[in-house]
């Protein structure tokens, strides 16, 4: 796993530099990545190719060492509300969690949130997180809170969608975006997190 995110830690470099792509999140898993992303010069394919390309090329280099050659190509969903980004963001990050590879977010290696937490150097070029760097030790509590059942798998079905959305056919309050984002504390008092600082940016994408 080591070797697999120094390679894909280059080419994150690289596509920023590049191809222009702004990174937000990345989280390696054992198997497939996430990423939130967002592609201002609209060359989305020709640089998720060139990453998807360059890093199993490196793989297949490292025979023996690395065991990881991409089976499927990437799957985008576009989020285009702050409230889908948020969603976004957090289940991203909660993905080591969810599986049961770590108890806390904060303790996953292979994930951006580590080196913005101090944690572990990394050279993949992030744009600002405001949502982390308005309040951290509040932000870690609120990425620390679970989803029930039916909200992870509302996210999981959304994500595979090319517009990420929330189907709640029954209108359960339990599956309404703002129940699913949770709440923040401020100054003491808990405050939805959806109704902080407004989507800045239109187009971002998740995988």
């Amino acid at each position: 796993m080591a070797e697999v995110w120094e390679i894909m830690s280059d080419y994150l470099y690289f596509i920023h530099h590049g191809f222009g792509v702004r990174i937000y999140s990345f989280v390696l898993m054992q198997n497939h990545f996430h990423a939130i992303m967002q592609f201002p010069k609209g060359n989305m394919s020709s640089a998720m190719n060139y990453f998807m390309r360059e890093c199993s090329r490196n793989f297949a280099q490292s025979a023996g060492r690395i065991n990881q050659i991409w089976g499927s190509p990437y799957f985008k969903s576009e989020l285009n509300s702050y409230l889908y980004f948020l969603t976004a963001y957090k289940y991203l990050y909660r993905n080591p969690v969810a599986v049961g590879l770590v108890k806390n977010v904060e303790e996953y290696e292979f994930s951006t949130l580590s080196g913005l937490l101090g944690f572990r150097k990394i050279h993949i070029p992030m744009e600002e997180d405001t949502v982390l760097f308005d309040d951290i030790e509040e932000t870690i509590r609120w990425l620390n809170e679970g989803y029930s059942e039916e909200q992870q798998n509302a996210i999981r079905n959304g994500l595979k969608k090319g517009k990420f959305s929330i189907v709640n056919p029954d209108k359960r309050r339990g599956l309404e975006i703002k129940n699913i984002i949770g709440n923040f504390k401020v100054e003491g008092e808990l405050v939805n997190r959806a109704n902080f600082a407004p989507f800045p940016e239109r187009e971002r994408r998740t995988f």
